[in-house]
């Protein structure tokens, strides 16, 4: 696994090292938190704009924040039976209250602020919880389309439309969510795109 933090570190140490004249990002990833996915995103994106260096990537899996972070690059390719998408946001609550009344305990919590608690496991969400943790959902899903819309140069109906669903190789084009079907060594065999090795695979599940 490898922070959003250290993928940026290796990739400004690719983008100015001299001896590096392009890098391609292996992407392979169910995906990751949101929170650092969308900074990451704009640091390769911004970098087109302040170098020469060509930054495309290749994914075998590019979902949800991988998603995001492989549509930021120049280009991105994808393999036959590679899986691209899931372009959404997720939120999980888990009610532990019964858990607690059979073992016994007895939680309650303090709190000031009336939101403090939303989606705390102790109890079942309120209605105003469950409003709430939307409202936060849908925000992070407009930041979602928005910024795959921006990188991917396609209309943000374009990207709802897809529902959040995944697309196998080939079929992520038409929507133009990748820009051709490569192998790995297929793009590695480029003059023009020769791989940094000090860039690993991103994998941010």
């Amino acid at each position: 696994l490898t922070s959003y933090d250290g993928i940026g570190t290796l990739f400004d140490t690719a983008l100015h090292d001299p001896d590096v004249s392009s890098i391609l990002l292996h992407i392979d990833s169910p995906g990751g938190e949101a929170q650092g996915a969308f900074d990451l995103a704009d640091k390769i994106r911004n970098a087109q704009a302040n170098t020469d260096k060509p930054v495309n990537a290749f994914a075998d899996m590019a979902a949800s924040a991988a998603y995001l972070i492989g549509s930021a690059a120049d280009q991105l390719f994808v393999s036959q039976s590679a899986m691209v998408g899931s372009i959404g946001v997720r939120m999980l609550h888990v009610d532990q209250s019964r858990m607690n009344d059979a073992m016994g305990l007895t939680v309650t919590e303090l709190f000031a602020g009336a939101r403090k608690v939303d989606g705390s496991p102790h109890a079942p969400l309120t209605d105003a919880s469950m409003t709430a943790l939307l409202g936060r959902i849908n925000d992070l899903y407009d930041l979602f389309v928005d910024a795959v819309a921006k990188n991917r140069g396609i209309t943000t109906a374009v990207i709802r439309r897809t529902d959040a669903g995944i697309f196998v190789g080939a079929k992520a084009l038409p929507l133009g969510l990748a820009d051709g079907v490569r192998t790995l060594d297929q793009l590695l065999a480029l003059p023009s795109v020769p791989v940094s090795t000090a860039v690993p695979s991103i994998n941010t599940k």
